[in-house]
């Protein structure tokens, strides 16, 4: 079973849809059960045209770049007005999705993280420096994609990714990736934190560690896939 058909809904004109784990392309043999697969996720997608609204709900590591770019280009073509809510971590990947959002939430305990992409290659000086070039144009996407709805410049968006960045959501709204910062149902009265508060949240959230394994709103991530999860 898909996830997002565990507790999707469509209800008077609004559609729910969830991004909570890995962004890939294809499921393939060893894929888990809460894999967000782009083919299905499009075919879902356009099961509902008629929507006037829709919520992208966001819990993800990340995954692979085009397999979000063909996720959040879908979204954008959809005629109903897309909100994304980053709901514990959109990171890599996962917020190349959280961009496609015409109003971009994030609840105040979520964290955001940016980064250059990466792959695994092997091979002769020609393929290493072949990858190369292609990482530099994937690169070159990432950033366009954050530069249409950031205040950043190009210079900002590329020493933010040289160096990991994770962000807090008033860090993220502060510099456009969000819109909207969304109060935890049991924190009403909570202020809007500004600074550094990366560590204190990303605490807040995990709820088991096990090896190089953590588990945030009940999501598992491999923290060993990022250079510092905590910078």
């Amino acid at each position: 079973m898909k996830f997002w058909d565990i507790a999707s809904t469509n209800k008077d004109g609004v559609l729910d849809m969830y991004v909570y784990g890995d962004i890939k392309t294809d499921r393939g043999w060893f894929g888990g059960a809460d894999d967000v697969i782009t083919r299905e996720f499009i075919s879902d997608l356009q099961k509902h045209p008629n929507v006037k609204r829709i919520n992208v709900h966001i819990n993800s590591g990340g995954g692979e770049v085009f397999a979000a770019v063909a996720i959040a280009q879908q979204l954008k073509k959809h005629s109903a007005e897309v909100h994304t809510y980053v709901e514990g971590v959109a990171a890599s990947a996962a917020t190349i999705i959280a961009m496609a959002g015409d109003v971009r939430h994030m609840t105040v305990s979520s964290l955001y993280m940016i980064h250059l992409p990466s792959t695994n290659v092997q091979g002769n000086k020609h393929q290493i420096a072949k990858s190369i070039e292609v990482l530099e144009k994937v690169e070159d996407i990432i950033r366009l994609t954050y530069q249409n709805k950031t205040k950043l410049s190009d210079e900002q968006l590329t020493d933010m990714l040289d160096h990991e960045t994770w962000l807090t959501a008033p860090e993220a709204k502060k510099y456009g990736f969000i819109s909207e910062i969304e109060e935890d149902p049991d924190e009403e009265e909570k202020e809007e934190e500004e600074g550094d508060e990366g560590e204190k949240k990303l605490k807040s959230l995990i709820k088991d560690v096990t090896a190089e394994i953590v588990s945030i709103n009940g999501i598992e991530f491999n923290i060993a896939a990022y250079a510092d999860p905590l910078q």
